[in-house]
């Protein structure tokens, strides 16, 4: 696993003749880990490699000490690495998958990450009727640097 608190480092280059590179935003949510699973899908009939990237923030009250900061870090790694468990076990393990956990915002990470990356695949978990994609979706699909999947929720395969 590959991890960052530090908003300002970037995700590692790759070469341009390696194989391509999926980036799945993950939250936990079921839109996000059908995202996972679709990119896993996806990647096993491309040789694609899928990094799940999981982002975490303190609390908007002003709580932020080391402690809590060790602990959402380690709280964001265990999910992501749940929902990485859970969608490879319904892929059969054919792709290789990493995990990546950032303190950042996950929109601003994700579009950061765009700039590596043959694409991105984000789940759509819209909790509001004004608009077709959720606050995150919405802002990755607009700003990417590479194409963007958008799955939507109750998606399936």
């Amino acid at each position: 696993m590959t991890t960052s608190e530090r908003p300002g480092t970037a995700a590692a280059g790759r070469e341009p003749a390696g194989a391509p590179r999926y980036v799945v935003g993950v939250d936990g949510s079921e839109p996000s880990i059908e995202a996972l699973r679709w990119a896993l899908a996806h990647a096993a009939m491309t040789g694609a490699e899928v990094v799940a990237v999981a982002m975490w923030h303190f609390p908007p009250v002003g709580l932020e000490r080391p402690s809590l900061s060790r602990k959402l870090h380690a709280e964001a790694e265990t999910m992501v690495e749940r929902a990485v468990a859970e969608a490879v076990a319904d892929s059969h393990g054919l792709v290789s998958v990493s995990t990546e956990v950032y303190q950042y915002p996950a929109a601003e990470r994700l579009i950061d990450m765009s700039e590596h990356a043959d694409l991105v695949v984000v789940g759509r978990r819209s909790r509001h009727a004004l608009g077709p994609l959720g606050s995150v979706s919405e802002r990755v699909a607009t700003h990417a640097h590479c194409p963007v999947v958008v799955i939507p929720a109750g998606a399936s395969g």
